[in-house]
């Protein structure tokens, strides 16, 4: 944490603005679980297992939907999010020009994800990788041998 002393100190050196920001990001840290970043929005997952979004807001990717729920997982593309409830299930929101929050029927259960710039790929309970959104650069079409 930092003290007082710490922040006179960073106001002396002409870095109070660092030492604010510093102290809130220390306080949202202590309490989430899990803390990710989107390209102009900040996520954290709550130590309640809730999502927590702020920020950007252009196509909704910081609008936690309300039926959310408890979260074990949350990833930042660059106007969408995705997260993976406690039941293993995903949601997606926010943009999805290229598809990128909608997600496939066929899913399943997921382990881990990540939400990129117009794409997204997760891991399921089963080992294999799935991939949707844009696939312009084949970022999207997971090897056969894979």
């Amino acid at each position: 944490m930092l003290d007082t002393n710490t922040l006179a100190l960073l106001k002396q050196m002409g870095l109070f603005n660092v030492g604010v920001i510093l102290l809130a990001f220390h306080s949202i840290w202590e309490q989430s679980k899990a803390s990710v970043l989107g390209t102009l929005s900040q996520f954290a997952i709550k130590t309640d297992e809730t999502a927590q979004c702020w920020g950007a807001d252009w196509s909704g990717q910081s609008s936690v939907p309300a039926d959310l729920g408890m979260v074990t997982r949350i990833s930042a593309g660059d106007s969408h999010t995705c997260a993976i409830r406690t039941d293993e299930t995903t949601q997606c929101w926010g943009g999805d020009s290229w598809s990128q929050s909608t997600l496939p029927l066929d899913l399943g259960a997921f382990g881990s994800i990540s939400a990129e710039y117009n794409h997204t790929c997760a891991v399921k309970t089963d080992g294999t990788v799935r991939c949707w959104g844009a696939d312009w650069n084949g970022q999207s079409s997971v090897p056969a041998d894979f």
